[in-house]
This record gives structure tokens, C-alpha cells and sequence, in this order.
């Protein structure tokens, strides 16, 4: 299951990700799974709704790039949340990887 394929329905209920049944499918990398627990850690009545932004910045914008993202944030060595707008923050200052 490719995550492109159903991002902008779970976008608009994301409600049903909770029970989505190939929600593991929905983690593409190990970090993308920790970013979202780290959510219900920290935000739980909020963690599906942004972890599926996430997801969906990274179908926009690339994989590889959000996960590298995410892998400073989950390390702590940026001063930031896990939220999509952290990441586009980062995103924007990363020169090489700028399409």
C-alpha cells in the first residue's frame, strides 16, 4: 500500500486512521513511526490529524527529505516540535536538498 494513494482521504477524516486496517503500511520508515509516537506522547487528541500532514508533506515535497527532517527532530538537535510546520521550516533552509 503507497501512502500517495490515500493521503488526501485520510486527510479529510483523519479519524480514520486510528483503525485504518494497513496503518502500518502507513509509516514508511522507522522515523515516520517514531515521529508519531513521539505525537501521542505529547499531543494525543491532535497526533493523527498532523502526523497525516506530515505524510502528506512528504508525498509534496519528498521522503527522504522529511525523514531527515524528522531525524533531527527525533535527536534533538533542533530546538523544535515534531509538527509539519517544523519541518517545512528545516526544509526551507536545506539548500541541497531544494528541488
Amino acid at each position: 500500500m503507497d501512502y500517495r494513494h490515500i493521503i488526501e482521504w485520510l486527510i479529510r477524516k483523519p479519524g480514520a486512521f486510528e483503525s485504518y486496517r494497513y496503518q502500518e503500511d502507513l509509516f514508511p520508515t522507522s522515523r515516520f513511526r517514531m515521529a508519531y509516537d513521539a505525537l501521542q506522547e505529547t499531543t494525543p487528541s491532535r497526533s493523527s490529524k498532523e502526523y497525516l500532514k506530515i505524510l502528506k508533506l512528504a508525498a509534496e515535497e519528498g521522503e527522504v527529505q522529511v525523514d531527515e527532517a524528522l531525524r533531527e527532530l527525533l535527536e534533538g538537535e533542533k530546538e523544535a516540535v515534531i509538527a509539519v510546520e517544523s519541518i517545512r521550516e528545516l526544509l526551507a533552509n536545506w539548500i541541497p536538498f531544494r528541488r
